[in-house]
């Protein structure tokens, strides 16, 4: 398989997670199973009662894309490929331009923070000082958008591990997010080798929440959590034990969780990816019927395994109407931008 269908299959995969989980965020399983008769497995237009979402098209996309977008572009705007504190703050400011999408979509610490890069605040200070609120910096919203690091560095998990620790330092500058961002950046550069396989992934996976953490101690707000890469290992090995899709949501949203704690989306997200064997669309159906928070969940665990499997493993139609549902992203243009890029 060529690296740019694996570039592309990430990103389209991010989205098609994302928009596949907008339709049930906040729900419990059971709720989305009665709603939906069984498992999601295609784009539904939000409910009125979303609270979050309401209002979004069926496959239209929210801001764990919105923002992965706006790090891709931050990457592409450096001359040297380079992501620092200061480009992720602009990234997050451009993001943020949209009123509405900031005022529904942005998470407690990615809030605080933006309303700090408005004030002028240097990003390595804001997220210096937001790590010490407690329970801020410890959400998914670093994960979330993290994929770019693995982007931009196929193959490479230590490049790949070090740039995901400093688009965390101006939002999320504790060691549990970094430890949760950089096991999802190291999955991802390793999906996007030839020889990629789940097993691979998984491993890069835990060696990314393992350096990520280490890291973090040096240059992050240690907190205390549960260790991100036991709770990968938990969850993988649970996932692996169920025998249908339906399986896989209860075992994972009821021993692992599936909400905004980078603890629980990032394993949870991980556990499924390994659960289906790397396959996108069931990646994006299970973490969109698990319930909590959904969009991210899939959109993490969708966007790895998208990179491994690559674009032909989403079908024609789900593409179509992603594309249709988000006329301004270009996920072609993008993914050839990336792989120009990275040639060089």
């Amino acid at each position: 398989m060529e690296l740019f269908e694996k570039i592309l299959g990430c990103i389209v995969g991010c989205a098609v997670g994302d928009a596949f989980g907008t339709a049930s965020e906040q729900m419990t399983m059971e709720q989305i199973m009665k709603k939906f008769g069984g498992l999601i497995d295609h784009f539904y237009p939000p409910d009125v009662d979303r609270p979050f979402s309401c209002g979004r098209r069926a496959g239209q996309i929210t801001d764990d894309t919105g923002q992965t977008v706006g790090i891709i572009n931050a990457y592409l705007e450096d001359e040297n490929g380079d992501i620092i504190a200061e480009a992720v703050a602009r990234a997050l400011l451009k993001w943020a331009d949209n009123e509405d999408d900031f005022k529904r979509f942005a998470g407690p610490t990615t809030r605080k923070a933006i309303e700090e890069f408005r004030k002028g605040t240097d990003p390595i200070e804001v997220g210096r000082n937001l790590a010490q609120e407690v329970g801020i910096g410890t959400s998914n919203g670093c994960a979330m958008k993290i994929a770019p690091a693995g982007l931009f560095n196929p193959g490479n998990l230590d490049a790949a591990i070090r740039d995901a620790c400093m688009i965390c330092q101006p939002t999320h500058a504790t060691t549990l997010a970094m430890s949760g961002a950089c096991s999802v950046a190291a999955a991802i550069s390793n999906a996007l080798t030839p020889t990629a396989n789940p097993i691979s992934v998984y491993k890069s996976a835990l060696y990314g929440a393992e350096q990520g953490l280490i890291i973090g101690k040096r240059i992050a707000k240690v907190v205390p959590g549960s260790s991100i890469a036991s709770r990968i290992k938990l969850s993988a090995m649970l996932a692996l034990k169920c025998d249908t899709l339906e399986e896989i949501c209860m075992m994972i949203s009821q021993n692992i969780g599936c909400g905004m704690p980078v603890v629980e989306a990032v394993p949870a997200a991980i556990g499924v990816f390994v659960g289906v064997n790397g396959d996108p669309i069931k990646s994006a159906s299970v973490c969109a019927t698990m319930g909590n928070d959904t969009d991210t969940v899939a959109a993490i665990s969708c966007s790895i395994s998208g990179a491994l499997s690559g674009i032909d493993s989403i079908p024609d139609n789900i593409y179509i109407e992603l594309r249709k549902a988000n006329p301004d992203i270009n996920f072609e243009y993008l993914a050839n931008q990336i792989f120009e890029r990275i040639k060089k």
